[in-house]
Protein backbone atom coordinates (compact mmCIF):
# COMPACT_ATOMS: atom_id res chain seq x y z
CA UNK A 1 0.00 0.00 0.00
CA UNK A 2 1.63 3.56 -0.92
CA UNK A 3 1.75 6.45 1.30
CA UNK A 4 -0.87 8.18 -0.42
CA UNK A 5 -3.35 5.21 0.07
CA UNK A 6 -2.71 5.35 3.70
CA UNK A 7 -3.58 8.84 4.14
CA UNK A 8 -6.50 8.88 6.94
CA UNK A 9 -10.00 10.17 5.73
CA UNK A 10 -10.47 13.16 8.05
CA UNK A 11 -9.08 16.39 8.16
CA UNK A 12 -8.69 17.75 12.12
CA UNK A 13 -10.81 20.91 12.65
CA UNK A 14 -12.45 22.18 15.70
CA UNK A 15 -15.73 20.26 16.82
CA UNK A 16 -15.08 16.97 15.39
CA UNK A 17 -15.05 13.72 16.72
CA UNK A 18 -12.69 11.01 17.06
CA UNK A 19 -14.93 7.85 16.26
CA UNK A 20 -16.92 6.96 13.16
CA UNK A 21 -17.42 10.45 12.79
CA UNK A 22 -17.50 13.40 10.39
CA UNK A 23 -17.01 16.77 8.83
CA UNK A 24 -17.75 20.07 10.56
CA UNK A 25 -18.59 22.35 8.03
CA UNK A 26 -21.94 23.90 5.79
CA UNK A 27 -22.83 22.99 3.00
CA UNK A 28 -21.80 26.27 1.51
CA UNK A 29 -18.21 25.72 2.41
CA UNK A 30 -18.20 22.07 0.44
CA UNK A 31 -16.16 22.99 -2.26
CA UNK A 32 -13.67 24.60 -0.24
CA UNK A 33 -13.12 22.33 1.93
CA UNK A 34 -13.60 18.61 -0.06
CA UNK A 35 -10.78 18.98 -2.04
CA UNK A 36 -8.72 18.06 0.37
CA UNK A 37 -9.85 14.29 0.96
CA UNK A 38 -9.71 11.31 -1.26
CA UNK A 39 -12.24 9.07 -0.98
CA UNK A 40 -10.52 6.24 -2.96
CA UNK A 41 -8.04 5.77 0.36
CA UNK A 42 -11.43 4.35 1.53
CA UNK A 43 -11.54 -0.21 2.67
CA UNK A 44 -15.03 -0.36 3.35
CA UNK A 45 -15.89 -3.68 3.94
CA UNK A 46 -19.23 -5.34 5.14
CA UNK A 47 -19.53 -8.11 8.03
CA UNK A 48 -22.38 -11.07 8.54
CA UNK A 49 -21.81 -10.36 12.10
CA UNK A 50 -24.02 -7.51 11.35
CA UNK A 51 -27.28 -9.09 11.21
CA UNK A 52 -26.65 -10.59 14.37
CA UNK A 53 -25.92 -7.07 15.90
CA UNK A 54 -28.98 -6.02 14.18
CA UNK A 55 -30.94 -9.26 15.88
CA UNK A 56 -29.92 -8.63 19.05
CA UNK A 57 -30.73 -5.06 19.27
CA UNK A 58 -34.34 -5.83 17.48
CA UNK A 59 -34.79 -8.67 20.92
CA UNK A 60 -33.50 -6.26 23.04
CA UNK A 61 -36.17 -3.02 21.56
CA UNK A 62 -39.01 -5.92 21.39
CA UNK A 63 -38.91 -7.17 24.97
CA UNK A 64 -38.57 -3.35 26.18
CA UNK A 65 -41.78 -2.42 24.44
CA UNK A 66 -43.24 -5.88 25.78
CA UNK A 67 -42.04 -5.08 29.58
CA UNK A 68 -43.40 -0.95 28.72
CA UNK A 69 -46.76 -1.81 27.80
CA UNK A 70 -47.23 -5.25 30.54
CA UNK A 71 -50.30 -3.64 31.95
CA UNK A 72 -52.22 -1.79 29.41
CA UNK A 73 -53.68 -4.76 27.44
CA UNK A 74 -54.54 -6.32 31.35
CA UNK A 75 -55.89 -3.28 32.41
CA UNK A 76 -59.22 -5.42 33.75
CA UNK A 77 -57.46 -7.91 35.15
CA UNK A 78 -55.27 -5.56 36.71
CA UNK A 79 -57.15 -3.21 38.29
CA UNK A 80 -59.12 -6.38 39.88
CA UNK A 81 -55.91 -7.70 41.77
CA UNK A 82 -54.30 -4.23 42.72
CA UNK A 83 -57.08 -2.26 43.02
CA UNK A 84 -55.52 0.46 40.50
CA UNK A 85 -57.83 2.85 38.22
CA UNK A 86 -57.45 4.17 34.55
CA UNK A 87 -55.55 6.86 35.81
CA UNK A 88 -52.74 4.33 37.36
CA UNK A 89 -52.96 1.95 34.36
CA UNK A 90 -51.79 4.85 32.11
CA UNK A 91 -49.05 5.86 34.73
CA UNK A 92 -47.39 2.53 34.39
CA UNK A 93 -47.06 4.11 30.57
CA UNK A 94 -46.11 7.19 32.12
CA UNK A 95 -42.95 6.01 33.62
CA UNK A 96 -41.35 4.80 30.21
CA UNK A 97 -42.42 8.44 28.41
CA UNK A 98 -40.51 10.27 31.32
CA UNK A 99 -37.60 8.16 31.29
CA UNK A 100 -37.48 9.13 27.36
CA UNK A 101 -38.15 12.67 28.08
CA UNK A 102 -35.39 13.07 31.16
CA UNK A 103 -32.63 10.45 29.99
CA UNK A 104 -31.76 11.16 26.15
CA UNK A 105 -28.97 13.36 26.73
CA UNK A 106 -27.16 11.04 29.32
CA UNK A 107 -27.43 8.12 26.29
CA UNK A 108 -25.95 10.84 23.98
CA UNK A 109 -23.06 11.50 26.09
CA UNK A 110 -22.90 7.32 26.30
CA UNK A 111 -23.79 6.79 22.64
CA UNK A 112 -21.13 9.45 21.49
CA UNK A 113 -18.06 8.89 23.74
CA UNK A 114 -18.41 5.31 24.49
CA UNK A 115 -19.94 3.63 21.77
CA UNK A 116 -23.01 1.19 21.26
CA UNK A 117 -21.63 -1.46 23.22
CA UNK A 118 -21.76 0.47 26.35
CA UNK A 119 -25.30 2.17 25.56
CA UNK A 120 -26.90 -1.44 25.20
CA UNK A 121 -25.14 -2.48 28.12
CA UNK A 122 -26.47 0.18 30.27
CA UNK A 123 -30.09 -0.71 28.32
CA UNK A 124 -30.03 -4.17 29.40
CA UNK A 125 -28.62 -3.71 32.94
CA UNK A 126 -32.08 -1.08 33.40
CA UNK A 127 -34.32 -3.46 32.10
CA UNK A 128 -32.75 -6.48 34.16
CA UNK A 129 -33.24 -4.05 37.04
CA UNK A 130 -36.61 -3.20 36.00
CA UNK A 131 -38.02 -6.46 35.82
CA UNK A 132 -36.42 -8.09 38.78
CA UNK A 133 -37.57 -5.48 41.23
CA UNK A 134 -40.90 -5.65 39.99
CA UNK A 135 -40.99 -9.79 41.39
CA UNK A 136 -40.57 -8.29 44.88
CA UNK A 137 -43.73 -8.38 46.17
CA UNK A 138 -44.79 -7.15 49.79
CA UNK A 139 -48.26 -7.38 51.60
CA UNK A 140 -49.57 -4.68 50.77
CA UNK A 141 -51.43 -3.74 47.42
CA UNK A 142 -49.82 -0.22 48.09
CA UNK A 143 -45.85 -1.31 47.94
CA UNK A 144 -46.67 -3.90 45.76
CA UNK A 145 -48.12 -0.40 43.61
CA UNK A 146 -44.98 1.41 44.25
CA UNK A 147 -42.28 -1.38 43.45
CA UNK A 148 -44.02 -1.92 40.20
CA UNK A 149 -43.51 1.53 39.38
CA UNK A 150 -40.58 1.41 40.05
CA UNK A 151 -39.98 -1.23 37.73
CA UNK A 152 -41.55 0.18 35.18
CA UNK A 153 -39.40 3.34 35.21
CA UNK A 154 -36.21 1.32 35.42
CA UNK A 155 -37.37 -0.48 31.66
CA UNK A 156 -38.43 2.81 30.87
CA UNK A 157 -34.51 3.94 31.58
CA UNK A 158 -33.78 0.87 28.94
CA UNK A 159 -35.82 2.34 26.55
CA UNK A 160 -33.70 4.82 24.90
CA UNK A 161 -31.02 3.19 22.90
CA UNK A 162 -33.64 0.76 20.88
CA UNK A 163 -35.49 4.07 19.81
CA UNK A 164 -32.73 6.79 19.13
CA UNK A 165 -30.03 4.29 18.41
CA UNK A 166 -31.51 2.64 15.69
CA UNK A 167 -30.34 4.96 13.04
CA UNK A 168 -26.56 5.17 14.35
CA UNK A 169 -26.41 1.11 14.28
CA UNK A 170 -27.33 0.87 10.24
CA UNK A 171 -24.64 3.73 10.17
CA UNK A 172 -22.60 2.14 11.41
CA UNK A 173 -23.06 -1.63 10.64
CA UNK A 174 -24.51 -1.57 7.24
CA UNK A 175 -23.93 -0.41 3.87
CA UNK A 176 -26.02 2.80 2.14
CA UNK A 177 -28.39 0.47 0.05
CA UNK A 178 -29.59 -1.41 3.53
CA UNK A 179 -29.34 1.29 6.24
CA UNK A 180 -33.07 2.51 5.87
CA UNK A 181 -33.95 -1.29 6.05
CA UNK A 182 -32.31 -2.28 8.79
CA UNK A 183 -33.41 1.17 10.79
CA UNK A 184 -37.01 -0.15 9.47
CA UNK A 185 -36.11 -3.74 11.36
CA UNK A 186 -35.11 -2.01 14.33
CA UNK A 187 -38.02 0.04 14.59
CA UNK A 188 -40.25 -2.51 13.46
CA UNK A 189 -39.66 -5.01 16.17
CA UNK A 190 -40.25 -2.57 18.72
CA UNK A 191 -43.67 -1.81 17.47
CA UNK A 192 -43.69 -5.72 17.14
CA UNK A 193 -43.40 -5.76 21.20
CA UNK A 194 -45.77 -4.07 21.60
CA UNK A 195 -48.15 -6.32 19.38
CA UNK A 196 -47.40 -9.09 21.25
CA UNK A 197 -48.34 -7.87 24.73
CA UNK A 198 -51.67 -7.22 23.26
CA UNK A 199 -51.77 -11.05 22.75
CA UNK A 200 -49.76 -12.46 25.29
CA UNK A 201 -50.87 -10.64 28.02
CA UNK A 202 -54.78 -11.56 27.57
CA UNK A 203 -53.48 -15.17 26.60
CA UNK A 204 -51.85 -15.57 30.26
CA UNK A 205 -53.91 -13.38 32.39
CA UNK A 206 -57.53 -14.33 32.43
CA UNK A 207 -59.91 -11.45 32.60
CA UNK A 208 -62.38 -11.38 35.57
CA UNK A 209 -65.66 -12.51 35.41
CA UNK A 210 -68.82 -12.04 37.54
CA UNK A 211 -69.96 -15.05 39.11
CA UNK A 212 -73.86 -15.97 38.61
CA UNK A 213 -75.73 -18.15 41.35
CA UNK A 214 -78.67 -19.63 41.47
CA UNK A 215 -80.99 -17.77 43.55
CA UNK A 216 -82.53 -20.47 45.94
CA UNK A 217 -85.03 -18.48 47.58
CA UNK A 218 -87.54 -18.41 44.41
CA UNK A 219 -89.08 -22.07 42.72
CA UNK A 220 -87.59 -20.78 39.28
CA UNK A 221 -84.51 -22.54 38.36
CA UNK A 222 -83.68 -19.74 35.62
CA UNK A 223 -83.67 -17.46 38.50
CA UNK A 224 -80.07 -16.20 38.96
CA UNK A 225 -77.84 -13.57 40.70
CA UNK A 226 -74.71 -12.14 39.44
CA UNK A 227 -72.23 -11.37 42.04
CA UNK A 228 -68.60 -9.47 41.56
CA UNK A 229 -65.53 -12.30 41.21
CA UNK A 230 -64.24 -13.50 44.83
CA UNK A 231 -60.92 -13.89 46.26
CA UNK A 232 -60.29 -17.63 44.58
CA UNK A 233 -60.54 -15.74 41.05
CA UNK A 234 -58.67 -13.15 42.32
CA UNK A 235 -55.48 -15.21 44.04
CA UNK A 236 -55.98 -16.90 40.51
CA UNK A 237 -55.05 -14.07 37.95
CA UNK A 238 -52.19 -12.72 40.99
CA UNK A 239 -50.48 -15.68 40.33
CA UNK A 240 -50.96 -15.29 36.31
CA UNK A 241 -49.40 -11.88 36.49
CA UNK A 242 -46.78 -13.19 38.33
CA UNK A 243 -45.95 -15.78 35.91
CA UNK A 244 -46.14 -13.34 33.36
CA UNK A 245 -43.62 -10.78 34.89
CA UNK A 246 -41.50 -13.96 35.37
CA UNK A 247 -41.59 -15.09 32.31
CA UNK A 248 -40.15 -11.26 30.87
CA UNK A 249 -37.49 -11.40 33.87
CA UNK A 250 -35.80 -14.59 32.05
CA UNK A 251 -36.32 -13.28 28.78
CA UNK A 252 -34.39 -10.42 29.56
CA UNK A 253 -31.71 -12.00 31.24
CA UNK A 254 -31.38 -14.14 28.27
CA UNK A 255 -30.68 -11.09 26.25
CA UNK A 256 -28.26 -9.17 28.63
CA UNK A 257 -26.10 -12.44 28.71
CA UNK A 258 -26.12 -12.43 24.28
CA UNK A 259 -25.05 -8.47 24.93
CA UNK A 260 -22.04 -9.49 27.30
CA UNK A 261 -20.75 -12.09 25.32
CA UNK A 262 -20.66 -10.23 21.85
CA UNK A 263 -21.83 -6.80 21.04
CA UNK A 264 -19.16 -4.31 19.70
CA UNK A 265 -19.32 -0.84 19.05
CA UNK A 266 -17.98 -1.11 15.65
CA UNK A 267 -17.26 -3.30 12.92
CA UNK A 268 -13.43 -3.50 12.22
CA UNK A 269 -14.24 -1.60 9.14
CA UNK A 270 -16.64 0.53 7.93
CA UNK A 271 -19.49 -0.58 5.78
CA UNK A 272 -19.47 2.96 3.59
CA UNK A 273 -17.99 6.24 3.24
CA UNK A 274 -21.06 8.19 5.14
CA UNK A 275 -19.95 5.66 8.15
CA UNK A 276 -16.49 7.42 8.41
CA UNK A 277 -17.12 10.74 7.40
CA UNK A 278 -16.72 13.28 10.41
CA UNK A 279 -19.59 14.35 12.58
CA UNK A 280 -19.82 17.36 14.89
CA UNK A 281 -19.08 16.90 18.91
CA UNK A 282 -21.54 16.93 21.12
CA UNK A 283 -22.22 20.12 22.47
CA UNK A 284 -21.90 22.21 19.35
CA UNK A 285 -24.45 19.30 17.78
CA UNK A 286 -26.97 20.21 20.66
CA UNK A 287 -26.92 24.18 19.81
CA UNK A 288 -27.03 23.26 16.07
CA UNK A 289 -30.21 20.94 16.16
CA UNK A 290 -31.85 23.84 18.57
CA UNK A 291 -32.00 26.49 16.03
CA UNK A 292 -32.49 24.25 12.98
CA UNK A 293 -36.29 25.01 11.71
CA UNK A 294 -36.44 21.69 9.50
CA UNK A 295 -35.25 19.73 12.83
CA UNK A 296 -38.54 21.29 14.21
CA UNK A 297 -40.86 20.55 11.61
CA UNK A 298 -39.39 16.75 11.47
CA UNK A 299 -39.78 16.49 15.57
CA UNK A 300 -43.31 17.98 15.52
CA UNK A 301 -44.60 15.48 12.41
CA UNK A 302 -43.02 12.98 14.97
CA UNK A 303 -44.78 14.12 18.00
CA UNK A 304 -47.90 15.09 16.41
CA UNK A 305 -48.70 11.54 14.71
CA UNK A 306 -46.56 8.54 15.99
CA UNK A 307 -46.41 10.57 19.82
CA UNK A 308 -49.98 10.98 20.31
CA UNK A 309 -51.28 7.55 17.92
CA UNK A 310 -48.34 4.99 20.24
CA UNK A 311 -49.98 6.52 23.53
CA UNK A 312 -53.18 5.96 22.29
CA UNK A 313 -52.25 2.43 21.60
CA UNK A 314 -51.22 2.04 24.67
CA UNK A 315 -54.16 2.69 26.48
CA UNK A 316 -56.34 1.02 23.62
CA UNK A 317 -58.56 -1.03 26.07
CA UNK A 318 -59.48 1.69 28.14
CA UNK A 319 -60.41 3.42 25.07
CA UNK A 320 -62.40 0.96 23.40
CA UNK A 321 -64.07 -0.47 27.06
CA UNK A 322 -66.50 2.87 26.26
CA UNK A 323 -68.08 1.08 23.05
CA UNK A 324 -68.24 -2.53 24.36
CA UNK A 325 -64.80 -4.46 23.22
CA UNK A 326 -63.46 -6.90 25.83
CA UNK A 327 -59.89 -6.76 27.17
CA UNK A 328 -59.49 -9.92 25.09
CA UNK A 329 -60.70 -8.11 21.84
CA UNK A 330 -58.98 -5.19 22.23
CA UNK A 331 -55.90 -6.99 22.84
CA UNK A 332 -56.13 -8.56 19.47
CA UNK A 333 -56.93 -5.20 17.70
CA UNK A 334 -53.47 -3.82 19.35
CA UNK A 335 -51.56 -6.91 17.99
CA UNK A 336 -52.82 -6.82 14.71
CA UNK A 337 -52.51 -2.91 14.13
CA UNK A 338 -48.89 -2.95 15.37
CA UNK A 339 -47.78 -6.53 13.14
CA UNK A 340 -49.36 -4.62 10.34
CA UNK A 341 -47.45 -1.61 11.06
CA UNK A 342 -44.28 -3.11 11.27
CA UNK A 343 -44.57 -5.16 8.55
CA UNK A 344 -45.62 -2.18 6.24
CA UNK A 345 -42.36 -0.17 7.61
CA UNK A 346 -39.97 -2.87 6.52
CA UNK A 347 -41.95 -3.06 3.12
CA UNK A 348 -41.92 0.60 2.58
CA UNK A 349 -38.45 1.16 3.61
CA UNK A 350 -37.06 -1.20 1.67
CA UNK A 351 -38.82 0.13 -1.02
CA UNK A 352 -37.46 3.47 -0.21
CA UNK A 353 -33.67 1.98 -0.18
CA UNK A 354 -34.47 0.81 -4.23
CA UNK A 355 -35.12 4.69 -5.03
CA UNK A 356 -32.85 6.30 -3.25
CA UNK A 357 -31.67 8.08 -5.86
CA UNK A 358 -35.19 10.12 -6.39
CA UNK A 359 -35.05 11.13 -2.61
CA UNK A 360 -38.71 9.41 -1.48
CA UNK A 361 -38.85 10.11 2.09
CA UNK A 362 -40.51 13.17 2.28
CA UNK A 363 -43.43 12.36 -0.33
CA UNK A 364 -44.03 9.01 1.29
CA UNK A 365 -44.39 10.32 4.50
CA UNK A 366 -47.28 12.88 3.35
CA UNK A 367 -48.69 10.01 1.40
CA UNK A 368 -48.78 8.13 5.18
CA UNK A 369 -49.93 11.35 7.01
CA UNK A 370 -53.07 11.89 4.56
CA UNK A 371 -53.81 7.96 4.77
CA UNK A 372 -53.97 7.69 8.27
CA UNK A 373 -56.00 11.06 8.62
CA UNK A 374 -58.48 9.01 6.27
CA UNK A 375 -58.16 6.24 8.18
CA UNK A 376 -58.83 7.75 12.11
CA UNK A 377 -61.07 9.68 10.45
CA UNK A 378 -63.56 7.27 9.42
CA UNK A 379 -62.77 5.45 12.80
CA UNK A 380 -64.05 8.17 15.01
CA UNK A 381 -66.93 8.84 12.65
CA UNK A 382 -68.12 4.67 12.57
CA UNK A 383 -66.72 3.65 16.18
CA UNK A 384 -67.82 7.15 17.84
CA UNK A 385 -70.92 8.37 16.49
CA UNK A 386 -74.57 7.54 15.91
CA UNK A 387 -73.50 5.83 12.72
CA UNK A 388 -72.61 2.64 14.85
CA UNK A 389 -76.27 1.95 16.19
CA UNK A 390 -77.39 1.72 12.33
CA UNK A 391 -74.93 -1.21 12.13
CA UNK A 392 -74.53 -4.58 13.51
CA UNK A 393 -71.90 -5.31 15.80
CA UNK A 394 -70.23 -7.51 13.80
CA UNK A 395 -69.57 -4.97 10.79
CA UNK A 396 -68.67 -1.75 13.45
CA UNK A 397 -66.18 -4.12 15.04
CA UNK A 398 -64.59 -5.54 11.41
CA UNK A 399 -64.76 -1.68 10.40
CA UNK A 400 -63.25 -0.39 13.88
CA UNK A 401 -60.36 -3.53 13.08
CA UNK A 402 -60.07 -2.19 9.98
CA UNK A 403 -59.46 2.07 10.46
CA UNK A 404 -57.48 1.37 13.42
CA UNK A 405 -54.90 -1.15 11.68
CA UNK A 406 -54.22 0.83 7.94
CA UNK A 407 -54.02 4.16 11.42
CA UNK A 408 -51.11 2.07 12.71
CA UNK A 409 -49.60 0.80 9.60
CA UNK A 410 -49.47 4.47 8.22
CA UNK A 411 -47.87 5.76 11.72
CA UNK A 412 -45.02 2.87 12.09
CA UNK A 413 -44.15 2.90 8.74
CA UNK A 414 -43.43 6.75 9.20
CA UNK A 415 -40.91 6.24 12.37
CA UNK A 416 -38.16 4.72 10.61
CA UNK A 417 -38.39 7.04 7.50
CA UNK A 418 -38.44 9.92 9.90
CA UNK A 419 -35.60 8.62 11.68
CA UNK A 420 -33.63 8.60 8.43
CA UNK A 421 -34.50 11.30 7.07
CA UNK A 422 -33.45 13.30 10.23
CA UNK A 423 -29.43 12.22 9.70
CA UNK A 424 -29.95 13.20 5.92
CA UNK A 425 -31.06 16.77 6.24
CA UNK A 426 -29.07 17.36 9.61
CA UNK A 427 -25.89 16.14 8.18
CA UNK A 428 -23.08 17.04 10.06
CA UNK A 429 -24.73 16.48 13.32
CA UNK A 430 -24.64 12.84 14.53
CA UNK A 431 -26.91 10.19 14.13
CA UNK A 432 -26.99 9.83 18.11
CA UNK A 433 -27.89 13.35 18.70
CA UNK A 434 -30.55 13.63 16.24
CA UNK A 435 -32.17 10.18 17.24
CA UNK A 436 -32.20 11.12 21.30
CA UNK A 437 -33.52 14.82 20.34
CA UNK A 438 -36.60 13.07 18.42
CA UNK A 439 -37.35 10.71 20.77
CA UNK A 440 -37.32 13.06 23.53
CA UNK A 441 -39.55 16.17 20.95
CA UNK A 442 -42.06 12.39 20.19
CA UNK A 443 -43.05 11.18 23.64
CA UNK A 444 -42.95 14.73 25.38
CA UNK A 445 -46.32 14.29 22.99
CA UNK A 446 -46.84 11.08 24.27
CA UNK A 447 -46.83 12.31 27.59
CA UNK A 448 -49.65 14.65 27.20
CA UNK A 449 -51.88 11.78 26.34
CA UNK A 450 -51.08 10.00 29.34
CA UNK A 451 -51.08 12.70 31.92
CA UNK A 452 -54.77 13.55 30.99
CA UNK A 453 -56.18 10.16 32.06
CA UNK A 454 -54.92 11.22 35.53
CA UNK A 455 -57.34 13.70 35.55
CA UNK A 456 -60.06 12.34 37.91
CA UNK A 457 -63.26 11.44 35.80
CA UNK A 458 -61.74 12.90 32.40
CA UNK A 459 -63.31 9.98 30.47
CA UNK A 460 -62.35 9.24 27.48
CA UNK A 461 -64.22 11.20 24.90
CA UNK A 462 -61.13 13.62 24.21
CA UNK A 463 -58.84 10.90 23.33
CA UNK A 464 -60.00 10.11 19.22
CA UNK A 465 -60.17 13.51 19.04
CA UNK A 466 -56.90 14.66 19.89
CA UNK A 467 -55.27 11.76 18.14
CA UNK A 468 -57.02 12.97 14.90
CA UNK A 469 -56.02 16.50 15.39
CA UNK A 470 -52.47 15.69 15.78
CA UNK A 471 -52.55 14.04 12.20
CA UNK A 472 -54.09 17.03 10.84
CA UNK A 473 -51.49 19.01 12.86
CA UNK A 474 -48.24 16.74 11.46
CA UNK A 475 -48.93 16.95 8.13
CA UNK A 476 -48.06 20.96 6.85
CA UNK A 477 -45.38 20.50 9.35
CA UNK A 478 -43.75 17.50 6.87
CA UNK A 479 -44.48 19.91 4.21
CA UNK A 480 -42.88 22.72 5.66
CA UNK A 481 -39.54 20.31 6.24
CA UNK A 482 -36.68 20.78 3.46
CA UNK A 483 -35.46 17.33 2.64
CA UNK A 484 -32.71 18.01 0.48
CA UNK A 485 -30.05 15.25 1.31
CA UNK A 486 -26.99 16.47 2.94
CA UNK A 487 -25.31 13.62 4.06
CA UNK A 488 -25.66 11.03 1.11
CA UNK A 489 -25.19 14.27 -1.35
CA UNK A 490 -22.19 15.58 1.05
CA UNK A 491 -20.09 11.66 0.11
CA UNK A 492 -21.20 11.70 -3.59
CA UNK A 493 -19.21 15.30 -4.13
CA UNK A 494 -16.40 14.21 -2.13
CA UNK A 495 -16.43 11.28 -4.86
CA UNK A 496 -16.72 13.16 -7.60
CA UNK A 497 -14.15 16.01 -6.51
CA UNK A 498 -11.70 13.05 -6.05
CA UNK A 499 -12.75 12.05 -9.49
CA UNK A 500 -12.23 15.02 -11.45
CA UNK A 501 -8.96 15.11 -9.62
CA UNK A 502 -7.52 12.03 -10.39
CA UNK A 503 -9.02 12.60 -14.12
CA UNK A 504 -6.93 16.18 -14.33
CA UNK A 505 -4.13 14.32 -12.90
CA UNK A 506 -3.86 11.48 -15.66
CA UNK A 507 -4.23 14.03 -18.65
CA UNK A 508 -1.22 16.01 -17.11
Amino acid sequence: MSDDEKDPLLISGDHRSDSYSGINYDSDSLPKKLDHLNTQSIEVKTTPFRWYILLIFCLVGFTNFVVWNTFGPIQNSAKFVYGWNNGMIALMADWGLVTLIVLPPFYVVIMKRYGLRVAELITVGCMVLGTGVRLIEPSSNLWTTVIINIGQCLNGAGGIVPMAGAPLLSMTWFPEHERRTATAFAAGTQQMGIALSFLIGPLIVEEPKPVHLLNISTDNPNNTITIAPGESQRDEIHDQIRAYMYGQFGVVLFLTTCVILYFPAHPKQPPSAVSMSVREELWPSVKQIVKKPKFWSLALTYGFFSGFFNSYLSVLAVDLASIGFTQFLSGWLGFATTIIGATAGMFICNISDRYRHLNPIKKILTFLLCSGFVTFGMFVVIGKSSIADKLSDSATNGLIFITVMLTGACSASSVPLIFEMGPDILYPIGEEVIGSMLVLVQNCFGLVILLVFLIPNIGTAWLDYTVLAGIVCAIPMIILTDDKNIRSGTINYRATINEDTEDSQSTK
